[in-house]
């Protein structure tokens, strides 16, 4: 098995993960950190303990439409 990429992203520099996606494109990929669940008293869960989870990178990069298509920003 090949290793993914790892890089960081060219806009913001968070650290990223490259999978191959749906027609062979390259997904950008950002890890979750824990991710918790607030009851209504007020007291938080963790729902996610010790597992690496990933995200795609356009959820949480501070500029993602330079990535757009059609979208991008000058550099």
């Amino acid at each position: 098995m090949t290793e993914p990429i790892r890089r960081p992203c060219k806009a913001c520099g968070r650290e990223l993960v490259f999978a191959t996606g749906p027609g062979g494109k390259a997904i950008p990929l950002s890890r979750v950190a824990n991710v918790y669940v607030i009851a209504a008293d007020g007291s938080a869960e963790a729902v996610m303990v010790g597992e690496e989870k990933w995200i795609s990178h356009f959820v949480d990069c501070s500029d993602p439409a330079r990535f757009s298509k059609g979208k991008r920003t000058p550099s």
